[in-house]
């Protein structure tokens, strides 16, 4: 009835829809505070029993009915203290933010309070995957009411290229595309407007005009990327056993004992797509310190990084950070970037500034899980056992490899899964590609390697007109299996 009666106009980040339904739900969470409130005016009074009984209300549960649980049949030697709350070991246990988090409550890092000065900061990005950038006019953005300033990579302070984002001591990719160097991708920044809102930003962004030279068509498949020969430094073998005695199989494609199965896995790059996009507020403080909010896995990436963009000793930045919104491995070193451009910018303005992009800037920006490509050999007996696998895997690494290295190596590491492979080998190759730099994605090179554990036994099963789930007994894990027998680059497998 209320979102039918109610007239809310849509804004330039929320549907109308969306933001009906957001009043229907602060009316609900008003009405359970009232049922709150009026259920915590009466006395609960324990069922008799005699065993050991246990009253949770809403004080120490977190929940919104304000209901009251009892136990029976439980052993109080069992009963474990937490906090004076008399929580036993079996006894579900909420989360002490639980309420705040369902109720909105909750404060990010884009909910830090800023000031009547503070500023927005809205990204313009690369509409080339593999050009040169010659120079970038916001004459016309600064024209538009509310605008206060650009913000390139002329404004670094150091050397041009002292933007590049680093961790695990390696450099990764520039924050920000160089006036005189080359995009890497389609998104990356190129210049950060600054203005009172964030609506005015993000409408003076769209006129900010960049001209490029040099435009190359990129190279974005991993087919594309070996025909470049544009390899990554790093490569990894891992190994288990010896699959020597085996060479002979895999050449014939079989013998009287041993079948073989040669195939193919793709495995395309998923999203983090978490709820609260890339975000930093960044705040001059007195003799030249800087304060940075942010949203990250990765604080200590941000704190070096912000100190080396500005020029300054470390102890003269701090890095805060409340809670995520979200991660997954998103927001290890794709927040690095972020809190560099708001702290570059608001050292250049004086003043806070708040940078988020927008949720399609974010995905273009982030790039994802790697893509990888897994040619497989397997030789195994009439009953499904495994008795070898040599596999070659292939591993799109978008614009820098730093990363994407987790993934290969530890392909070569998980591929056993719950399976004992007595002999395998598996190569990794990285291959750089214009796009976006691939990133740790919940468990980075698990996923491809379950999978391609999994279809090679679908495809033996196949071969041999068995049921799946036997060929899987067939392989399992004992009581006597060895699982870290392995050896990923001449290094025992962790």
């Amino acid at each position: 009835m209320l979102t039918e009666e109610v007239t809310i106009g849509a804004s330039s980040h929320d549907s109308e829809s969306y933001r009906k339904s957001l009043l229907a739900g602060y009316l609900y969470r008003f009405l359970l505070e009232c049922i709150n409130r009026h259920d915590n005016t009466r006395t609960s009074t324990p069922s008799p029993s005699s065993t050991s009984t246990h009253s949770t209300t809403t004080a120490d549960t977190g929940h919104l009915n304000g209901t009251t649980h009892t136990d029976t049949d439980t052993d109080p030697d069992t009963d474990i203290d937490r906090e004076g709350g008399g929580a036993r070991i079996w006894q579900p246990l909420a989360k002490p933010d639980n309420e705040r988090l369902v109720t909105g409550d909750a404060k990010y890092t884009g909910d830090v309070a800023m000031d009547k000065r503070a500023l927005y900061g809205a990204y313009v990005t690369s509409e080339h995957a593999k050009a040169t950038l010659l120079r970038v006019d916001g004459s016309e953005a600064m024209r538009v009411d509310g605008v206060v300033d650009i913000v390139t990579s002329e404004d670094f302070t150091l050397n041009r290229m002292i933007n590049t984002v680093t961790a695990w001591d390696t450099n990764l990719l520039e924050s920000v595309v160089p006036i005189g160097g080359q995009s890497r991708f389609v998104g990356q920044p190129v210049a950060l407007v600054l203005a009172a809102t964030e609506d005015t930003a993000r409408k003076a962004a769209h006129v900010v005009k960049v001209e490029w030279a040099d435009i190359q068509t990129p190279v974005v498949t991993i087919a594309q990327a070996m025909a470049a020969k544009r390899e990554y430094k790093k490569m990894f073998e891992g190994r288990k056993g010896d699959i020597a005695p085996f060479e002979a199989v895999f050449s014939s494609r079989g013998t009287a004992d041993l079948q073989v199965v040669k195939g193919k896995v793709d495995c395309g790059s998923q999203l983090h797509f978490y709820l609260e996009p890339q975000v930093a507020v960044a705040c001059p403080d007195e003799d030249g310190r800087m304060t940075v909010h942010t949203a990250t896995q990765g604080p200590q990436y941000v704190h070096e990084n912000v100190a080396l963009a500005l020029g300054l000793p470390q102890h003269k930045v701090d890095v805060r950070l409340r809670r995520l919104g979200g991660g997954f491995g998103g927001k290890s070193t794709g927040s690095v970037p972020v809190a560099i451009m708001a702290a570059v910018a608001a050292r250049k303005a004086g003043r806070p500034v708040h940078v988020s992009p927008t949720r399609h800037q974010d995905a273009a920006m982030t790039g994802g899980r790697e893509e990888i490509e897994l040619d497989y050999e397997a030789a195994f007996d009439r009953s499904g056992r495994i008795h070898a696998i040599r596999a070659s895997v292939h591993v799109n690494c978008g614009c820098a490899g730093n990363l994407a290295y987790m993934c290969g190596k530890y392909i070569a590491e998980f591929l056993e899964q719950a399976y004992e492979l007595q002999n395998f080998y598996l190569l990794s190759k990285l291959w750089i590609t214009d796009l976006p730099m691939r990133m740790p994605v919940r468990a980075p090179g698990g996923l491809p390697a379950a999978l391609a554990i999994e279809t090679i036994l679908d495809h033996i099963a196949s071969s041999l007109s068995l049921d799946q789930a036997d060929v899987r007994r067939a392989n399992h894990l004992t009581e006597t299996s060895l699982t870290s027998a392995m050896y990923v680059n001449g290094e025992m497998a962790a």
